[in-house]
């Protein structure tokens, strides 16, 4: 987390709709695993997990800048 780099999509597109965007976690093979497991499995448990990861990135990105 924290590295600034560019997605496949953003890089080939000439237009966007918005000046940045973050990921909460690295979508490597493990993290695709446990967000199945949450979405397509049912398994509830995940979403505290993933609900320290979003608080994470939002402390560290976003917290200064303050959002209606």
């Amino acid at each position: 987390m924290g590295e600034t780099t560019l997605c496949v999509d953003c890089f080939q597109r000439k237009e966007t709709y918005f000046m940045c965007n973050r990921s909460a976690v690295l979508y490597n093979d493990k993290m695709k695993e446990m967000l199945s497991l949450y979405k397509f499995r049912g398994q509830e448990t995940l979403a505290h997990t993933f609900s320290l990861f979003l608080e994470s990135a939002y402390r560290q990105h976003y917290q200064r800048i303050g959002f209606d």
